[in-house]
């Protein structure tokens, strides 16, 4: 079946894989956006949108996003969100 079906096998390991290991799906979007463990990375994409929306509202999409690079409540709330779109 996997032989037969190459894309529809790879979509649902992926999709399997995300739903098991959210963290390890969003952690390098997260990252390659700009947020990084010790905060937003100068010059990235989230460094910019902090400077657009300063100050940030604590438990906003902002300081959820970050805390979840840093290991914090956010993680859980990206993880729910990662499998749930999985």
């Amino acid at each position: 079946w996997i032989r037969e079906h190459p894309l529809q096998a790879t979509c649902y390991a992926v999709g399997g894989g995300m739903m098991l290991f959210p963290l390890a799906a969003a952690t390098p979007v997260l990252g390659a956006v700009g947020f990084g463990a010790a905060g937003p990375v100068a010059g990235s994409l989230a460094s910019a949108a902090q400077s657009i929306w300063a100050p940030v509202a604590s438990g906003g999409l902002f300081a959820t996003l970050q805390s979840a690079a840093m290991g914090g409540y956010g993680a859980a709330i990206v993880a729910g969100t990662v499998q749930a779109a999985s």
